[in-house]
């Protein structure tokens, strides 16, 4: 429980500066108080009206507060009570006015053994003459990173508060440190991290050690995007691929963010980079190897390929399998009429920004994946797996909207922990058939497909020939194509339509030309190839593995042909063509 309340008997603190990478474990069993006291009497520096505490342990398992306090009326002091021992991150700000409100005036951050009873004594309105950095000596290993903390200090050595901007972090030595000062070596060495306010200046200093990597025979990357309102199934999931975790056969590798400003239900406020360790306890348990604090911006395609090269430099395996964990909208905006960019997948709501579908292959990288999976709805789309197919043999994913609790990982990749050996094709049947026989899922839309993308070239060549056939028959097209489009199975709001079931429309329909018929014909006997498997319940019943965009031309022109110009598909095809005159 966390409560504010009447003062109690003092105690006065002094904090243990060192922990090892961004890890930490408590100092035994028991459960313990730990105060935050503020002075209010401070002059010459940062004044304020109310305070807020948070507790955030740097094993990144308990996130616990926030709780405010006001200056005048009400509790004097936050108490924290049962925190587990352990080394954490005390962040406190300080605002101008009253309840949380007219801004933060300053921030005072520290590292903190929390081991028994303590009381933290921040001077509020004092002048900071000195900057602090914690931990003040760090013993790291390579790749696990530490998050470094700053506060003000008095000319009396007591904490107090600085600006919320102007302090720069730096450092020397091989690592490198980001603006909210984590600190990620990159080889073994000695070095010291710098926190600068104007003239004043704070330090401390780490030394990193190499570990040696352990080669498995999957590594499975998952970009877990939970800045949104889908942060509710996010720990559920983590918790599902700890279940399997922890083997020779498969590891996982998260980086997952959650945002308190995104979604004020959040479980903190950071993103986390994680391997995962095997159990069955409920809840997540695996320690989190680097706290990149917050900021990061997830719908970025550069933040992807970093994570990926970290990843794979750092879990090398035989075998690759990268997990996109988000929401997704096939290969454009959320809504033409009110988005302004095209967005594809990884939607970080607080930034506002994702990443975009034709920035999907600079976003895996130069390396390739022999796995990639999209845990997130209408990616399964000739336009998305374009843009993938010299990045994986497989692309697996849903033309439909799947339900919010995703993936069910457990089914999943026990296959994977138990024939790790087994064909590429097979594994990938996992994620079809564990999706789709849930049964908790049994009342939503269900589809779930395998693209083989080596075989995706047959599909372009015709798709472009139908696109080129429709066109030179346009005129006779007039009533045939808005009937198909009207018939076809489609997903959501958008003019998606299953490719396979759209070509059935248009080439059954009465008066279609011969030459329509013809390419429609060659589009599904490439299809019957490049689909390496399929799986759909009778909510989504034409749905066969692969849908296209089939807009009219005039929401086309108007809204998505900018955006449309810049897929691979597009620039390989007469499809943007057509669809730019389609009736």
């Amino acid at each position: 429980m966390i409560r504010a309340f009447g003062i109690w008997s003092l105690m006065v603190f002094t904090a243990l500066l060192c922990l090892i990478g961004c890890g930490g474990s408590g100092g035994g069993l028991n459960a313990v108080r730990f105060f935050v006291t503020p002075n209010w009497t401070g002059s010459g520096g940062i004044a304020g009206q109310s305070l807020e505490a948070r507790l955030v342990r740097l094993d990144g398992t308990t996130y616990l507060g926030p709780e405010l306090i006001n200056r005048t009326g009400g509790p004097t002091e936050i108490a924290f009570d049962g925190v587990t021992p352990g080394i954490y991150r005390v962040e406190l700000k300080l605002y101008a006015g009253s309840d949380g409100l007219g801004g933060i005036a300053g921030v005072c951050n520290i590292v903190q053994n929390v081991n028994s009873e303590q009381r933290l004594r921040p001077v509020v309105g004092a002048a900071a003459t000195a900057v602090t950095v914690t931990p003040s000596s760090s013993q790291i290993q390579v790749p696990r990173a530490t998050r470094y903390a700053a506060a003000g200090k008095t000319s009396t050595n007591a904490l107090t508060f600085l600006p919320l901007n102007g302090l720069t972090w730096s450092n020397t030595g091989p690592a490198t440190i980001s603006a909210d000062g984590c600190l990620a070596p990159t080889a073994a060495g000695a070095g010291q991290v710098r926190a600068t306010l104007g003239a004043t200046q704070g330090t401390a200093n780490f030394n990193a050690s190499n570990s040696t990597p352990k080669q498995t025979r999957w590594t499975v990357l998952v970009y877990m995007n939970a800045a949104n309102d889908l942060e509710q199934f996010a720990e559920n999931n983590v918790d599902q691929m700890e279940r399997v975790a922890g083997t020779d056969n498969v590891r996982f590798v998260v980086q997952w963010k959650e945002s308190t400003n995104a979604q004020p239900g959040s479980d903190f406020n950071v993103t986390r980079r994680m391997v995962l360790e095997g159990n069955n306890v409920q809840g997540v348990q695996s320690p989190t190897v680097q706290n990149l604090g917050s900021g990061v911006d997830m719908g970025s395609a550069q933040t992807l390929q970093n994570f990926i090269a970290w990843g794979k430099a750092n879990y090398p395996a035989d075998k690759y399998c990268l997990v996109f964990w988000n929401h997704g909208r096939g290969w454009r905006r959320l809504s033409a009429e009110s988005e302004l960019r095209p967005l594809g997948v990884s939607y970080d709501d607080e930034t506002g920004n994702a990443i975009q579908t034709h920035e999907l292959s600079l976003a895996v990288g130069p390396g390739n994946f022999d796995i990639i999976a999209f845990d997130a709805s209408l990616m399964q789309m000739l336009e998305v797996a374009t843009e993938l197919r010299n990045k994986t043999p497989y692309v697996v994913g849903s033309e439909e909207s799947p339900p919010g609790g995703g993936y069910p990982y457990d089914v999943i990749f026990a296959k994977f922990k138990n024939t790790p050996n087994a064909t590429l094709l097979d594994l990938t049947k996992s994620f079809c058939d564990g999706l789709v026989d849930l049964p908790a899922y049994a009342t939503s839309k269900l589809t779930q497909s395998s693209i083989e993308t080596a075989k995706l070239g047959p599909v372009i060549t015709s798709v472009n020939n139908l696109a080129t056939a429709m066109l030179a028959e346009r005129a006779n097209l007039q009533t045939i194509v808005p009937a198909a489009r009207l018939a076809a199975q489609g997903y959501g709001s958008r003019t998606y339509r299953d490719l396979w079931d759209l070509t059935l429309k248009i080439e059954n329909s009465a008066g279609c030309p011969t030459t329509v018929k013809t390419a429609c014909a060659q589009v599904r006997v490439a299809l019957f190839d490049a689909i390496a498997y399929n799986r759909n319940n009778n909510r989504s019943p034409n749905s066969f593995g692969l849908a296209i965009e089939f807009s009219a031309s005039g929401p086309y022109t108007s809204l998505l042909a900018a955006d449309y110009g810049l897929l691979q598909l597009a620039q390989l095809t007469a499809w943007d063509d057509w669809l730019a005159l389609a009736p």
